[in-house]
């Protein structure tokens, strides 16, 4: 018997997509809403210096991760 629950060359390639999509949009997500928790945590409890570093770095990371995904 043949396993076609993961072949994308046969039947709807829009339900596959989707279900092949599903976690790399969720670590995308989750890869932005860590950034956007440092930058909070630095705006209540550090400098403005600090602030800074954390959200141009937090850009960065999120720049290199959405690429390379």
């Amino acid at each position: 018997m043949e396993n076609t629950a993961s072949d994308f060359t046969q039947g709807h390639i829009a339900s596959k997509l989707i279900r092949f999509m599903l976690p790399i949009l969720g670590a995308l997500v989750l890869q932005a809403a860590y950034g956007a928790v440092d930058v909070l945590m630095v705006g209540w409890f550090g400098t403005t210096e600090g602030l800074s570093g954390v959200s141009t770095g937090s850009s960065i990371i999120n720049l290199v991760t959405f690429v390379l995904t």
